[in-house]
């Protein structure tokens, strides 16, 4: 059911000091070269799992790893940046379809130039995390900064994982959850139109085996499918 994918490309030229939702939108347009009638079926949410209201796209993906901020916009200074994706394997496998058939993403203007992919194991041989993409907690229309209230913020992101794994195998999740963010630090980004006001930071999860392995897969708080809560082992 769950898959990571690694990606390595080279970068060329100035990536937009606001790029997430461009980048969104090229892996969601590589997912359509791989599968239209997958990619059409994300979109719709007819692959997706709910819990009540809570939607849930079987996707997620990490921010472009190996960028320093300029003025104008962000460079690779070795001309190469990583990017993360998971959740599930068929998803994810047309994703790779995708790159078979053209191995460029364009974020903007910038051409990112796929030159090396590896499958990750979805195994969490540690219950510490560090967040790829930063973490949005949102709760009664406004974000959630655990720098201004540390309390509610554990407390959205673990009501979100206890739905997340309820919409995916059906039930409540029975065991322990305590989640421990350290080193964190405010960010607040667009996406798009709007903004958003996320945090990075480790991340340590007190759970079950399943409950670990669905955050490092799927990710934690709002917005995975868009680029946000992505988790790697630290």
């Amino acid at each position: 059911m769950f898959s990571k994918l690694m990606l390595i490309a080279r970068a060329e030229g100035t990536i937009p000091l606001h790029y997430s939702k461009l980048l969104t939108a090229a892996i969601l347009s590589k997912i359509g070269q791989g599968s239209k009638e997958l990619a059409a079926r994300l979109h719709e949410n007819q692959i997706a799992y709910s819990d009540g209201p809570r939607i849930f796209k079987p996707l997620s993906h990490s921010w472009l790893i190996g960028l320093t901020k300029q003025e104008d916009g962000f460079v690779a200074p070795h001309n190469q940046v990583v990017l993360y994706l998971g959740w599930r394997g068929d998803v994810i496998e047309a994703f790779q379809k995708g790159l078979s058939a053209d191995p460029v993403m364009n974020i903007g203007e910038t051409r990112l130039t796929a030159t090396m992919t590896a499958e990750l194991p979805c195994e969490p041989v540690t219950n510490k995390f560090k967040a790829v993409s930063p973490v949005w907690a949102h709760y009664q229309s406004r974000d959630i900064l655990y720098s201004t209230d540390p309390a509610l913020f554990v407390q959205v992101i673990s009501t979100n994982l206890r739905s997340k794994y309820k919409a995916l195998y059906g039930k409540e999740y029975a065991g322990r959850l305590y989640l421990n963010p350290q080193k964190t630090r405010p960010l607040i980004s667009r996406w798009g139109s709007f903004m958003v006001g996320a945090n990075w930071g480790i991340y340590e999860i007190e759970a079950e085996y399943d409950m670990l392995k669905l955050a490092l897969a799927a990710g934690i708080g709002k917005g995975n499918s868009i680029g946000f809560g992505m988790l790697d082992l630290l």
